[in-house]
């Protein structure tokens, strides 16, 4: 518990000292390399799994998203996302989802690595990066309350725990437009809604969901 608090103190202390020199870091990751036509879109399987959705195994209080409309989906409420398979898709594929954000479904042959992502990532990407058990934060710049967080939402990849299982911190941070609430949390299956920057319950929800996916990679 103690190590816990100390860890949520630093990333209060980290972000208040971005804020207060009222700049923004320039810490953008890269987007990945694309890797065109290494997958066939018409092959029901290719390389990471089926395109077929898959059972969701998670034990947890989520609740299903269905039982909301799209545009009254509340915050701070854990929601368990249908699944929507696991297809791997040429990275020139205009890719479509079921759910927005998506939490599963086709992704390109090359994941998103941690970091802040200045211009929005393709999903295809961080899909990928949700099958192997990471986190994604995704925040609407045409909320004030998410273009003002951008400073300290660039520091957030450095800041958040490590994965237990592996030691290596599994946040991506990108922009990403069409949010029904300026920040959302995603991992395998689920989504995380929030109207402000609450790093304890985004904490909270990464630390929870993390490496709970169908493939287990650092």
């Amino acid at each position: 518990m103690l190590k816990r608090i100390l860890h949520i103190s630093v990333i209060f202390l980290a972000v208040w000292a971005v804020g207060s020199t009222g700049c923004d870091l320039v810490l953008c990751k890269q987007p990945p390399t694309e890797v065109h036509a290494v997958c066939d879109p018409n092959q029901p399987t290719c390389g990471g799994g089926s395109s077929d959705p898959a059972p969701d195994f998670i034990n947890d209080a989520a609740v299903d998203i269905g039982v909301y409309a799209p545009d009254d989906i509340p915050a701070r409420l854990v929601l368990r996302v249908p699944n929507e398979g696991r297809l791997h898709v040429p990275d020139d594929t205009v890719l479509s989802y079921l759910t927005t954000p998506p939490a599963s479904g086709p992704h390109f042959e090359t994941p998103a690595e941690t970091g802040y992502y200045c211009q929005p990532l393709n999903p295809g990407h961080w899909v990928h990066s949700l099958e192997h058990g990471y986190c994604v934060l995704l925040y609407d710049e045409s909320y004030p309350q998410a273009a003002l967080a951008k400073s300290m939402l660039s520091v957030l990849p450095f800041l958040f725990p490590p994965s237990p299982t592996f030691g290596n911190v599994k946040l991506i941070v990108t922009p990403y437009k069409g949010l029904v609430h300026p920040f959302c949390m995603v991992t395998w299956n689920r989504q995380y809604f929030l109207d402000d920057l609450d790093l304890i319950a985004m904490t909270d929800f990464y630390s929870q969901y993390i490496d709970m996916s169908p493939e287990l990679i650092p």
